[in-house]
């Protein structure tokens, strides 16, 4: 009789039974990983069939590192393959563990999928061999032990679970691979350092951005450029296995990803998404209120102010222009005064038009159209920059605003200069009172010298203090110029508009029906007077026309 037709039962012939040996480790078998390690496995059961006398060796199929929870696992799923095309027919493992932890598809290949292929399944350490005691896969005993299994694996699901959370908490990074722009710390794997040659790319992404170049026209320029995209970088870098395919390229949603990922501002976010459940490994994206920041976890890259300038205008509507993937030097910053749209853009009789969104695009009746021509909102903004370039850049108007203000609370030079020249006036007395002493003869000459010095010393200290303290008084009042208008110092005025001068200074503009604008700025007026800091950084312009 040959192989093919021999009784599976013929156990004293030739081995029959073609035997798969299945192996599984994953990180959730915990303090068992060295007992159960793969190597162990593999041993224990090619002794097993050597010795056994009726299998033969078919294959050994390999999950490490998979979960035992799902039998997705590319090992299985193979020697589920073997099995269907006659290769294998019998099934041997170390133990019920090792071959799954769901308890019900644990036990629908046990049950019904194996006996419906004419498969023998042999588990070594539990004592199951379902061909020669067909009657202990009946009983209570399996279904006790995958139960068991299954609740093992949600346990130590829901500890790891917790234990990464900790860690979050803790602004350790817990990734695969660092952002690009970064690095791992090769003394604390847990910690993101900068990477140089990536840090400045991610560095000019951003001054690009902000400059006014569209994201399509970045990838566009850093791909001309040869700059490896991310996940080049990381093959290059050693970070990640080289690849045969192509190497990636950047694209506009690489681009965004960057610009929108805090971690580049030092903060660390994680937890951004979660296993629907310990058997149902697909993961769902989390709201961004469930995630996990810790800041100042690592040295930033980009300033928070830089970051939030992105951010701002990611979220408004913007358009390029064609002809140079720039944005345009308005986009995104225009709104209609009345109802909040933003402004459309138009050519119309070698001019360029802005217009009410509403009113052009949705009902003529909802709003009016707030027409403004480019060229005269770009005088109108320029000449209230530099008004605003003006006020910051005089210092004796800033000295002059800060005398009429009220004295401020606190130790400041106005109330600490009673306390001075009560201290002046009593050195003072004293020295009087030495000079006459000594002429007296109650004090020796040497004793006169020495202590008008002391006494003499003390008053320049005061003089010293007071002049340091007026210092300080002057500059924690004085408002911080702004560094696009440092330039003003010099040349007196601002000579024309830049995409990255607007976002640097105005948060948006609203244009009003009459041609009239108002700035919204994102720094505060030098001139506003105490208490109202909290007022509207605003300048309202005249109407364009009368420039």
């Amino acid at each position: 009789m040959n192989e093919k037709n021999r009784e599976p039962g013929s156990i004293n012939r030739a081995p029959a039974w073609r035997t798969a040996l299945y192996i599984r480790l994953s990180k959730e078998d915990g303090d068992r990983e060295e007992s159960d390690s793969i190597l162990n496995q593999r041993q224990l059961l090619r002794d097993f069939v050597e010795e056994s006398g009726d299998l033969a060796l078919a294959g050994c199929y390999v999950d490490d590192g998979w979960s035992g929870t799902s039998f997705e696992r590319p090992g299985f799923q193979r020697m589920m393959a073997d099995i269907r095309t006659g290769k294998v027919n019998c099934v041997a493992v170390k133990d019920l563990s090792r071959f799954g932890r769901d308890y019900i598809e644990t036990g629908r290949y046990l049950e019904q999928i194996f006996p419906f292929l004419k498969v023998r399944f042999i588990s070594l350490s539990d004592g199951l061999d379902s061909y020669r005691n067909p009657s202990q896969m009946d009983g209570l005993l399996v279904p006790f032990k995958n139960l068991l299994n299954d609740a093992y694996s949600r346990d130590i699901s829901a500890k790891i679970r917790r234990v990464l959370d900790m860690k979050r908490r803790r602004g350790e990074f817990i990734g695969a691979f660092a952002a690009f722009g970064y690095r791992k710390d090769p003394a604390d794997g847990r910690r993101l350092l900068p990477d140089p040659a990536a840090a400045g790319i991610v560095r000019e992404i951003f001054r690009r951005y902000l400059a006014g170049m569209s994201k399509a026209a970045i990838a566009q320029a850093l791909n001309k450029e040869g700059i490896p995209s991310p996940s080049a970088y990381r093959q290059l870098s050693g970070q990640s296995p080289p690849s045969e395919a192509a190497p990636a390229l950047w694209s506009p949603r690489s681009v965004s990803a960057i610009l929108q990922n805090p971690v580049y501002t030092g903060v660390i976010a994680q937890g951004k998404s979660r296993a629907v459940s310990y058997k149902i490994h697909k993961q769902v994206r989390l709201p961004k209120e469930e995630w996990i920041l810790v800041e100042a976890a690592h040295p930033p890259i980009v300033s928070q102010e830089i970051f939030q300038q992105a951010a701002r205008l990611q979220a408004c509507r913007t358009r390029a222009a064609p002809e140079n993937g720039q944005l345009y030097l308005f986009a995104g910053l225009l709104r209609c005064a009345d109802c909040r749209k933003a402004m459309h853009r138009q050519r119309a009789k070698g001019y360029i038009y802005y217009q009410c969104r509403t009113y052009k695009e949705a009902s003529k009746s909802a709003c009016s159209k707030h027409s403004l021509r480019a060229d005269r909102l770009e005088g109108a903004v320029l000449a209230a920059l530099q008004m605003l370039a003006a006020r910051f850049c005089q210092p004796q108007a800033i000295l002059s605003a800060l005398s009429r203000r009220s004295p401020s609370t606190g130790f400041s030079a106005g109330s600490a200069s009673g306390w001075q020249e009560q201290e002046r006036s009593r050195l003072r007395r004293y020295l009087q009172t030495l000079y006459e002493d000594w002429k007296d003869g109650d004090l020796s000459k040497e004793e006169y010298r020495r202590m008008k010095e002391e006494y003499s010393g003390r008053l320049e200290q005061l003089d010293r203090l007071a002049q340091r303290l007026q210092a300080a008084e002057e500059e924690a009042h004085r408002p911080a110029v702004p560094p696009l208008l440092e330039g003003f110092r010099q040349t007196g005025t601002l000579t024309g508009l830049t995409r990255e001068l607007l976002l640097a200074l105005i948060e948006e503009i609203e244009v009003c029906e009459g041609q009239r604008i108002i700035l919204h700025l994102k720094i505060r007026d030098p001139f506003l007077p105490n208490g109202k800091e909290n007022a509207p950084r605003r300048l309202s312009s005249a109407p364009a026309e009368e420039r």
